[in-house]
């Protein structure tokens, strides 16, 4: 992706005409698009513009404004929102949305480096004002990436469980759920005990014999090997005579491991 961005990075050439003092309107713009499109800090420019404007409702500083709102938490973002009807009459309101939502994000990647709490909440409530419909998926997934980053085991597992609660409708999605607190915690006993909670149901419920394989999985990470033993038996009867064979092999390893 670095090397992809590297390609079309040509922010070095308006860097260039920028120290020369050259302020145009229309190059500034494209400066800052340039900025943009290889993944650089662009605010500083854009502030830098609007300070100079008093009327930010003509269609050139909505453009500016949208291509300049990178980050929630910025007073360029607050513009955005304030200006919201306008921007969504020239751009349309699946642009606006995304283009507010990549600005959450970007905060919450923001809130993760500096472990910040303020700035993930700050960019959960951007995201409901701007994104009201997606504001609650939003707010789980950033939770769910705020805390895996910072090894917060409690408060990712309350954030898993909200999540699996409003948005988790089938079994397949619960069993993909198991997987990803797996890999996130492979060995904390609060991560287990939920992880087989969950892989339970979805077994129970979905009867798949890779749901299974995975409730043995954590059985074994537990130290429960009969549970283990006994599971993993369970996912050779569902196989039958003509299940899947790498699966089969892989019951038959996990068999002669425990």
């Amino acid at each position: 992706g670095k090397k992809a961005l590297g390609r079309n990075d040509r922010s070095a050439e308006f860097e260039e005409r920028y120290e020369e003092g050259d302020r145009d309107p229309k190059f500034l713009l494209d400066y800052v698009k340039a900025l943009n499109a290889a993944g650089k800090p662009s605010l500083k420019i854009t502030n830098e513009y609007l300070k100079t404007q008093q009327d930010l409702t003509s269609e050139f500083n909505l453009r500016f404004l949208f291509e300049g709102a990178t980050d929630a938490d910025s007073r360029v973002f607050d513009l955005l929102l304030k200006n919201k009807d306008l921007i969504q009459k020239v751009f349309g309101e699946d642009a606006f949305r995304r283009k507010s939502e990549a600005a959450c994000r970007c905060t919450v990647k923001k809130a993760i480096e500096y472990k910040d709490e303020k700035l993930l909440a700050e960019a959960k409530e951007k995201c409901k004002e701007s994104s009201p419909e997606k504001a609650a998926t939003f707010s789980y997934e950033a939770d769910m990436s705020y805390y895996k980053a910072t090894k917060d085991v409690k408060n990712y597992i309350k954030a898993m469980d909200a999540y699996r609660k409003a948005e988790i409708k089938t079994p397949g999605k619960l069993h993909d759920l198991v997987v990803i607190l797996l890999r996130t915690f492979p060995n904390d006993p609060k991560a287990l005990q939920k992880a087989e909670d969950w892989a339970s149901d979805a077994a129970k419920e979905g009867n798949q014999p890779e749901y299974y394989m995975t409730l043995a999985e954590v059985y074994k990470r537990q130290g429960e090997k009969e549970k283990a033993r006994k599971t993993a038996e369970k996912v050779l009867s569902l196989l039958g005579e003509n299940g899947d064979p790498l699966l089969r092999m892989k019951v038959n390893v996990f068999m002669e491991n425990i």
